[in-house]
């Protein structure tokens, strides 16, 4: 019987470095993850695969952003991508008030900054998260993306605090999967998880739990269907929805 193994914990040289090691030892490596539920794959590995976690050293796959080649300091860079991106403004009215502090920028710089490092900001915010309740509130909305209407998955927290969001073209049990997987990478696992009645959503919870029972974890995440206290995320639609408007959608979905 051939030994099959998963690399859980690194991605990076680390975890490159256990994978090479299992496979001069003859194993069969499916893959590496810092998270498992991330590859779906993995509910479908033999039973006998053996799980090697990985603990990371300090400073492995962290991401850094660097300003480098950038003619404008990196305050300036970060002020003018929050002010673009908290308040909707456009880039032609943002022009203005960058030069009403007294930074002269064109408008079309000002959109390279955003798009070259807002997804950079955001990842990097992911990280540092401060620990969050154990009980969540999921929910999904539509927005416009190029014209079309996509799924903008949200979740949070009881006391009102964003876990996590994720766009997606399709609104079924795999993207269901992979928003929780992602959101559970960054804030740990929950207690339980209020949702609507969507079955996809249910479907894509008891998933996770067949695989975090594979994986060692013995309870469950609670699925609780009460409408009421979904309110408070699906209230946060509004503010996301406030953004938007102005800018009438977004181009693309990286963009978003």
């Amino acid at each position: 019987m051939t030994q099959t193994a998963l690399v859980v914990g690194a991605t990076g040289i680390q975890g490159q470095a256990i994978a090479a090691q299992l496979v001069h030892e003859g194993w069969t490596v499916l893959g590496l993850s810092r998270n498992p539920l991330l590859c779906c794959n993995f509910a479908d590995a033999p039973a006998w695969t053996t799980v090697r976690q990985v603990e990371r050293h300090d400073g492995e796959d962290v991401m850094t952003i660097s300003f480098k080649g950038t003619l404008f300091p990196k305050n300036i860079i970060l002020h003018a991508g929050f002010f673009q991106l908290r308040y909707g403004v456009s880039y032609r009215d943002l022009e203005e008030i960058m030069a009403e502090r007294g930074v002269k920028v064109d408008h079309a710089t000002l959109n390279r900054w955003v798009v070259r490092y807002a997804g950079q900001v955001a990842e990097d915010a992911r990280r540092r998260k401060r620990p969050t309740d154990r009980s969540w509130r999921m929910d999904e909305t539509y927005i416009k993306v190029k014209g079309q209407w996509v799924y903008l998955y949200r979740a949070g927290d009881k006391i009102g605090q964003t876990l996590d969001f994720m766009l997606s073209e399709r609104r079924n049990k795999p993207a269901a999967i992979k928003f929780f997987a992602r959101a559970m990478e960054v804030n740990g696992l929950p207690r339980k998880i209020v949702i609507d009645k969507s079955a996809a959503n249910t479907e894509g919870i008891k998933d996770i739990n067949r695989m975090l029972k594979r994986f060692g974890c013995p309870v469950p995440i609670e699925i609780v269907r009460i409408k009421y206290l979904n309110n408070l995320v699906e209230q946060d639609h509004r503010f996301i929805k406030r953004r938007v408007r102005p800018m009438l959608g977004f181009k693309s979905l990286k963009s978003a």
